[in-house]
Parts: structure tokens; C-alpha cells; sequence
């Protein structure tokens, strides 16, 4: 039973290390061209490790200590790769889009409840960015009311959670030790207040960057908009192009003689006008029949010299030239 539980103890020992070993190595890869968002994963990887070392109990601070220690050993090489393996997955590591991977802060949800409370001013967001960690400008009669403690703790909170995921090695309890080793007088107002000032201070260039972020939004909505707007103007000055364009009178065409237009859209020649007989008036029908007979002997007799002529003889049909010239050979 003994040597079982030695077994056991040298075993989570040896785990540990193994750990702490891992955890140097990870740090250790610190290559200055690693993105943001690699570096904020590699440490959360890191934070998963540390919170794994349960047996024997370490504090981090102990742990951070022995890490220091192994950075100087160059024993990682011969690590087992088996032991990496279980946190070689990708941590989640949950961000709004406001937020943009912990560039930025999201705090529009907090800014509605502080414009829908008794003790607000009435400021827009950008300013609120400014205002939202300045207690001290707040009276103290407003301070005591409910709706202010739960502002503030909604805002602790989520401050808080926040520095936790873009800064996963700090110890935030820690941190806020030593406001209290500082003061030992503080209320629990004062005491979230002084909690939001530490880690505004902490999150100072977020902070920053989340103003200058807004400001890009901004410009380029009022981008956006002023191409809109152009858009519309443009669309409407095509449109207004086009209905003067249909509106404008066509050129007119010089056609004293009131003559048919052709496909051209020009008069036709008067010489085609009289061949088909447009140039004649008729009063009755029968006018009309009688020229239609008139029309057809013509065309008769214009495509008579032209066509076969029926001209029948042993059962065969000649055109009249070729007829007249077999006629004169004697051949028919």
C-alpha cells in the first residue's frame, strides 16, 4: 500500500514537471513576428497547463518561479511529445465583434444602462468611453442608490472578465491584494470603484484604442453616407438626362410632297412613289379594282420574256428564246 502511494506521489510529481517543462517551452517561442492572436492563444494554452497542476498544490507565483528556474535548462528538447498532445487544441476564447480579438472594449451594453439610470449625464458613446471610469465625478447621494451598485458591478464584472481573457498569465485576485494591503478603510462601493480605476489603468492602451476604433467607424460612416449621397445624386441627374431626352422633338424631315417614309426613316423617291401608283386618287371601288387589273397585264407581260413560257410541244416546256432557236434548226 505504501510503495502504491509512492508510486503514485512520484508519478504526479514527475506529471507536474512535466507540465512546468511544457510551459517553458511554450514561453520560450516567444518569435517577436508571432501575432497578436497567436500569442493571446499560446497563452491561454499556458493558463490550461497551470490550472492542471493540482497535486502537490502550487501557487502560480510558485509556479512562475520554477519556470524561471527551468528557462535555463536546456532539457526541453527531450520532451515527450505524448504529454503536449492533450493541449495541442485550440483553446476557446470567446470575443464580441465589437471587442475584435481583445483589441478593443465592448461596452455599449453598459453605456444603455448608464444613459437609463438616475446618476448618468447625458453623454454619447464617445464620451462615455472617456466618463465610464471616472467615478469621483459622481455625487455621493447617487452612490448610495441600488441602480448604482448594480451598474458598478456589472461593469466590474465585466471588466474583469475581460482583462482575463486577453491577459490569462495575470492573477487578477492578486492584484487586487494589494488595494486592500493599501487601504483597509474601503466601503464596498469604494472598493469596486478603486477595483474599475486599477484595471481601467491596466487596460489603458484598450481603452485608447477602442476611442480611436470609434472614431475610424465613424468617419467611415459619414463615408459612406456622402457616397450614398452622390450615388443618389448621380442617379438622379441620369434620370433626369434620360426624361429630357426622351422629351426632345425628333429632327423634322423635309417631305413637302407628303411622301410614305421608308425604312430609312426618309421620304420615298417620288419615282417608286408613281411606279406603284400612290400618286392616284380614287373616289370608288371600281377606280380601284380597275388599276389592280391595269397592274397585273403589266406585270404579266414583264415577266413573260423573262419565265418559262408554256410552250408545249412533244411533251416538253421551253423558255421562248431557246424555242425559237431549236424552231430555226429544225430540231422542233
Amino acid at each position: 500500500m505504501a510503495s502504491t502511494l509512492v508510486e503514485a506521489t512520484r508519478s504526479a510529481h514527475e506529471e507536474v514537471e512535466r507540465l512546468e517543462l511544457l510551459i517553458v517551452q511554450c514561453l520560450e517561442d516567444d518569435d517577436p513576428i508571432t501575432s497578436r492572436k497567436d500569442r493571446l492563444i499560446r497563452n491561454h494554452r499556458v493558463r490550461q497547463m497551470i490550472d492542471s497542476i493540482t497535486s502537490p498544490p502550487l501557487t502560480d507565483s510558485l509556479i512562475l518561479t520554477k519556470i524561471k528556474i527551468k528557462r535555463e535548462r536546456k532539457r526541453l528538447r527531450h520532451l515527450e511529445q505524448t504529454c503536449y498532445d492533450q493541449y495541442e487544441a485550440l483553446p476557446i476564447i470567446k470575443f464580441t465583434r465589437e471587442e475584435d480579438f481583445g483589441r478593443c472594449l465592448d461596452l455599449c451594453a453598459l453605456y444603455n444602462q448608464y444613459i437609463n439610470s438616475t446618476f448618468r449625464k447625458p453623454i454619447d458613446y464617445s464620451a462615455y468611453l472617456d466618463a465610464f471610469s471616472q467615478t469621483q465625478n459622481i455625487p455621493l447621494k447617487l452612490k448610495s442608490t441600488r441602480q448604482y451598485r448594480k451598474y458598478m458591478e456589472n461593469l466590474l464584472e465585466y471588466l474583469m472578465d475581460f482583462f482575463r481573457r486577453i491577459e490569462p498569465l495575470q492573477d487578477v485576485d492578486r492584484i487586487f491584494s494589494k488595494l486592500l494591503v493599501q487601504e483597509n478603510n474601503y466601503t464596498d462601493i469604494t472598493l469596486m470603484e478603486a477595483k474599475i480605476n486599477k484595471l481601467c489603468l491596466l487596460l489603458s492602451k484598450t481603452i485608447e484604442e477602442t476611442k480611436q476604433n470609434l472614431v475610424k467607424k465613424q468617419a467611415s460612416i459619414c463615408k459612406e453616407m456622402e457616397r450614398d449621397r452622390m450615388e443618389e445624386e448621380e442617379e438622379e441627374e441620369t434620370t433626369q438626362f434620360d426624361n429630357e431626352s426622351d422629351g426632345e422633338e425628333q429632327p423634322v424631315v423635309y417631305n413637302p410632297l407628303k411622301l410614305p417614309m421608308g425604312w430609312d426613316g426618309q421620304p420615298i423617291p417620288f419615282w417608286l412613289y408613281k411606279l406603284h401608283g400612290l400618286d392616284q386618287e380614287f373616289k370608288s371601288i371600281e377606280e380601284a379594282l380597275a388599276l389592280w387589273n391595269i397592274l397585273e397585264q403589266r406585270q404579266l407581260r414583264t415577266t413573260g420574256a423573262k419565265i418559262l413560257k408554256s410552250l408545249k410541244t412533244d411533251g416538253n416546256i421551253y423558255h421562248k428564246k431557246i424555242y425559237i432557236d431549236l424552231q430555226c434548226q429544225g430540231l422542233v
